[in-house]
Formats: structure tokens, C-alpha cells, sequence
């Protein structure tokens, strides 16, 4: 039996852009016992066992018959309240398959954040609820002086697409709402689809019906509300342990199941104009009952075998005659159809996701893809499965599986990852983008531009600004001991600050950039380094003879850590075999 100290919680936290989940296992427990909380609280809960809570937050000072903030189920219909927040920690570049009107939501439209708060702070004030009512559940499940005296490594889900700016921010929101608060507690990060893999993958090599085998390559689709994101892996061996690896770079995009409520409230307003538009938020928003006729609808859409009218009651004032209003019963009425094009946009982004992949893995890799495997909350609609299948059908020899619970797949991967052990991680990642630094190269009179040439304080040469040295490429593989090392020479005069910064850079471009103001490269932020402390005779210096004083040549190492257990980049300057100062990033805005 391990002894007492050797005991911890592992709980996992899938913090949605719809809805938020939360696991926990013990340390000395086996994957199959992880336990996913399902009592969530709340006057708008749909059943006695949900497998998550909504991601909605309303604020005691805005509803006046409520003491205390609202999280969850217990914001009920009518509550001004706030939901899809997560949405606004990630800003970064847009991409391919991201919803374009995303944007045009925020402020006055479905999208918004109270007066005087930003994202980060919205996400803290939600995720505290969450953390309450973790330990509500942890303490009626467990003794409480028990957990009160075992460490609790959480570990947090984050779309793989994120920056890694949204990741340090979802970190940063966790803090502040209390995660990691306790002595000995911790947080890592774990991308959403390589969560949903570790879960989906377990379950299928531990059924004992082969379901998975040596040499199959995967393709994890993670469906959710606000993100659609696509790893593909390389199945190494199942017996006696699982072992796999990232097959490729992966591909998504901000165009998850809310595109289609978005959709759905720009028919309303093309339909019915004014008489909509004037409708107040509350009424018709995230969250609204409104809304939550339209959430039942979407979330059975597929699994009807004839024609229908869907009705949803609302009160339209000042609607003329129009074939999609009941005003006597004041019902809004659209038909099948109409649903299905709400629906298309979102399906066949899916769909282009997955050709992307599938193709790119047969290109580069040699490999051909043999199960899709949908997860997500939006993994469960019979619509999105029935047209995948029928993609499958048309283009090649593919499994593709929803597993039992595909709501609750990245949750319960969350809390086997922090078990560790076999099969807990891929052996490899893929580097998701290249990173790099703008750096001062010897000045070429051949290939650079004079514009950008300087000379040396320290050695009088010439040196060209603005050229990017790229690192690490994107694609290649990382693991938790992957580092890039850049040597850094610094004329320093005595008098002058001893904290110096150095960007850092990335671009998903292919090939990468060589300019630094090219509109494809990314700066991710700012390096500082603080050597105030440091003693410098071990540099080297010489007399300036022109200003009559010492130039000292500062050298050092800085280092950035890829594929740490924590889920960020990790930083550290080194001078010889010493690490030397403090090193930080500070973030650029995205």
C-alpha cells in the first residue's frame, strides 16, 4: 500500500466555450476509475446526471434578486447574464476555417462581456464557481480532512489551435479563481483533442475487441462549441501498453457548434427584422428560454425520419403576416430546411478539416488515416455523424466511431493524463508552428538592404536589423526535453539598465517568412532577462577610447523549453553551466 504522502487528487477540468466539465481520480487508482462529476446544481438543469455545466455566468450586481453570482445551471432564464467568454482569450491571427462573422458578434450582439471587465477576468469569476463546486463534490465524496491534506494537480483543457498567449491566460484565469491556490496544488494545461485521444484510445484497446491495432493512424475530430480541432495519431503498439504519436500538425478553427446559434439568430433578424432586433438580450440570448427550445432542437436534429415544422415560442411585437409566425400563439415557426442550412456551414467546415488532414498525412507522411474518430459535445449530433459517414462512404475506406459519451471523452482524458503511466501522452508531438527570433546578422551587401544595416558599439562592424532566424520549424517533432537555444552577444555600458529583452516570433507559414514585418509573422512576445544581480567580471570588456570609458561584451544563452508537463513555453537564461537572472515573456496583444 503507497503511503500517505505518496497519495494525490487528480482532477481534471474541460472548461468549454458551452459547457464546463470536471473529473477527478486518485493518484493510486487506474484510468477506469476515473469519476466525472454529474450533480451539477441548478433550477435549469434538463436531468438529475449531466456530464457538464453551462459556461454562463450572471452577476449578482446586474440581478437584483440574487445575493451572490450565478454560475452554470443556476442561471435561469430571464438572468442578464453572460456566456461563449472563453471565445475572447484567444485573438490570435484568423484562420482558414474560423467563422468569419466571429467578430461582427462581439459588443452589442451575442457576445458580450460586462462593463469594466475583460475576458480573463470573466473567465476567473465563472471558473471560481467551478472551483466551489469542485470541492462541494470532492468533499462529499471523500472525507474532507482527506482532502484538505492531499496535494490536487489540476489539469486544464485548451483548444491546440490556442495561442500561446490564450494558453497563459487560461492559466492566469484558473489562478485567480483559485486553482493551484493550496500548498503542493498545480496546474498543467492538456490540448482538448489529445484528451479526447488518451480517453477514446483507452477505452478501445482496453475493450478486448481490437478495435484499435498496430499501424492504425487516427484522426481525432474534437467538436465543440466554440472550436473545431483535428490531431491525427500513429498507433505504435496496444500490447502491453499503448503507445502512439502525433502524426502530423494539426488543423482547426473558431467554427464550432455556436456558429450555427449564430446563424439561426441572423435569420431571425433577416426574417422578422425589428421586431427581433428590439427583443431585449436576456429574452433571446445564450442561456434564454428562447434559446434553449432552439438547444433541443439542434442537439436531436438528425434522428427524424420526416418533415417537420420546429416551433419556438416568442412574443414578436409588430410582426405583419408572415408564414413564419403563429402571432396568435405566438410561435416562431422555420421548417427542416431551414435548419439544415444552419447547420451546413458548421458540417462542411468539418468536412474540409478533415479532407485537409487526411490528405496532408497521405502526402507528407505516406500514411493513409483509417478511423475518425467525433468527440465534443458537438461529436454527438446525428446530422454531423450521418454526413462524416456519408463523406467516408464516397471517399474511402474509413471507420469512423462516436464513442459511447463523446461530451465527456476530454474530461475523463484530462484526469488519465495526470495519472500518467503508459499510455497517458504521445510519445511526440508535432510543433504546431515555427518559432524563432529577429535577430542582427552580419550586414550582406548582396542579399540585405542597406535600410537595415548599423554598425556594433562593441566591435564597430556592420550588422543588419530585422532578420528572422527561425529555430524550430513548424512540424517537427517535440517532446518535454525539446528546447531552442539562442546565443546572445550585448555591448554594455556601465551606468545602463542590466534587463534586456529579445522578441519571439512565430509564423505558421510554410515556408517561413525572412522578415520580421512581413504580415505572417507573429510576434508572441517579449523575452526579459534581468542580470542586475549578476556579477560581471565573468564578461568580457575593453577601454572605449572614443567616449573614454569601458564596453563590456555580455554573452549568455536564452533557452525556451517546448513540451513541458505545465502546457507553456517555459523560459531560462544561461551564462556557461549557470543559470543566470530571471527570465519571463511578457505577452504581446494579439
Amino acid at each position: 500500500m503507497a503511503a500517505a504522502g505518496a497519495y494525490k487528487l487528480i482532477v481534471g477540468v474541460d472548461f468549454g466555450t458551452t459547457y464546463t466539465g470536471v473529473s477527478f481520480v486518485l493518484s493510486t487508482r487506474a484510468p477506469k476509475d476515473v469519476y466525472v462529476i454529474r450533480s451539477w446544481s441548478g433550477a435549469s438543469r434538463p436531468s438529475d446526471n449531466a456530464w457538464k455545466t453551462p459556461s454562463r455566468i450572471a452577476y449578482a450586481e446586474e440581478n437584483p434578486n440574487h445575493d451572490k453570482d450565478q454560475i452554470g445551471f443556476d442561471v435561469t432564464p430571464g438572468m442578464t447574464s453572460y456566456s461563449w467568454f472563453k471565445l475572447l482569450l484567444d485573438r490570435a491571427a484568423e484562420r482558414r476555417f474560423d467563422d468569419p462573422d466571429l467578430r461582427d458578434i462581439e459588443g452589442p450582439g451575442m457576445l458580450r462581456l460586462p462593463r469594466n471587465k475583460t475576458a480573463q477576468q470573466v473567465c476567473a469569476d465563472f471558473l471560481r464557481g467551478i472551483y466551489q463546486k469542485t470541492f462541494e463534490e470532492l468533499n462529499t465524496r471523500m472525507l474532507a480532512s482527506v482532502v484538505n491534506a492531499m496535494p490536487i494537480d489540476f489539469s486544464f483543457t485548451v483548444p491546440a489551435i490556442w495561442s500561446d498567449k490564450a494558453k497563459a491566460d487560461t492559466i492566469a484565469s484558473a489562478r485567480a479563481a483559485g486553482f493551484g491556490s493550496r500548498p503542493g496544488d498545480t496546474i498543467t494545461l492538456i490540448t482538448e483533442p489529445e484528451a479526447a485521444a488518451i480517453s477514446v484510445m483507452k477505452y478501445l484497446a482496453d475493450d478486448g475487441n481490437d478495435q484499435l491495432q498496430k499501424g492504425d493512424s487516427i484522426l481525432i475530430v474534437d467538436c465543440g462549441g466554440g472550436t473545431i480541432d483535428l490531431t491525427g495519431y500513429d498507433i505504435e503498439r496496444v500490447v502491453p501498453e499503448l503507445e502512439f504519436s502525433e502524426l502530423l500538425v494539426g488543423e482547426g478553427g473558431k467554427c464550432g457548434s455556436t456558429h450555427i446559434d449564430r446563424r439561426f439568430h441572423q435569420w431571425m433578424s433577416d426574417t422578422f427584422g425589428a421586431a427581433f432586433d428590439s427583443v431585449p438580450f436576456p429574452k433571446k440570448g445564450p442561456g434564454s428560454k428562447f434559446m434553449r427550445e432552439f438547444e433541443s432542437i439542434k442537439v436531436n436534429f438528425g434522428s427524424e425520419t420526416v418533415d417537420q415544422t420546429y416551433e419556438i415560442p416568442l412574443l414578436l411585437r409588430g410582426v405583419q403576416s408572415c408564414p413564419n409566425y403563429d402571432m396568435e400563439e405566438t410561435m416562431v415557426k422555420f421548417s427542416k430546411r431551414d435548419l439544415q442550412e444552419f447547420f451546413e456551414p458548421v458540417v462542411q467546415n468539418v468536412i474540409g478539416l478533415i479532407e485537409q488532414q487526411v490528405a496532408q498525412a497521405n502526402i507528407e507522411k505516406g500514411k493513409s488515416i483509417n478511423k475518425i474518430i467525433l468527440v465534443g459535445g458537438f461529436g454527438d449530433s446525428r446530422y454531423l455523424l450521418d454526413a462524416v459517414r456519408e463523406w467516408g462512404r464516397l471517399n474511402g475506406n474509413f471507420e469512423i466511431i462516436c464513442p459511447v459519451y463523446p461530451q465527456a471523452a476530454i474530461v475523463i482524458g484530462a484526469s488519465i493524463r495526470g495519472l500518467g503511466g503508459p499510455g497517458s501522452q504521445p510519445r511526440s508531438r508535432k510543433c504546431r508552428r515555427h518559432y524563432g527570433f529577429q535577430l542582427d546578422l552580419p550586414y550582406d551587401e548582396i542579399n540585405d538592404d542597406k535600410r537595415h544595416m548599423y554598425h556594433n558599439e562593441y566591435d564597430r562592424k556592420r550588422y543588419t536589423r530585422g532578420t528572422m532566424v527561425w529555430k524550430i520549424p513548424m512540424g517537427c517533432e517535440i517532446d518535454e526535453n525539446t528546447l531552442i537555444k539562442q546565443h546572445i552577444k550585448k555591448p554594455w555600458f556601465k551606468g545602463e539598465s542590466l534587463q534586456f529583452t529579445l522578441g519571439l516570433y512565430s509564423s505558421s507559414l510554410d515556408p517561413p517568412p525572412k522578415r520580421e514585418e512581413h504580415p505572417r509573422v507573429h510576434k508572441v512576445g517579449t523575452i526579459k532577462v534581468d542580470l542586475t544581480d549578476k556579477d560581471l567580471k565573468r564578461f568580457k570588456r575593453k577601454w572605449k577610447v572614443t567616449q573614454d570609458r569601458w564596453v563590456w561584451q555580455l554573452e549568455y544563452e536564452i533557452q525556451i523549453l517546448f513540451g513541458q508537463r505545465e502546457g507553456t513555453l517555459c523560459f531560462r537564461a544561461k551564462c556557461g553551466d549557470n543559470f543566470i537572472g530571471s527570465t519571463q515573456i511578457e505577452y504581446a496583444r494579439e
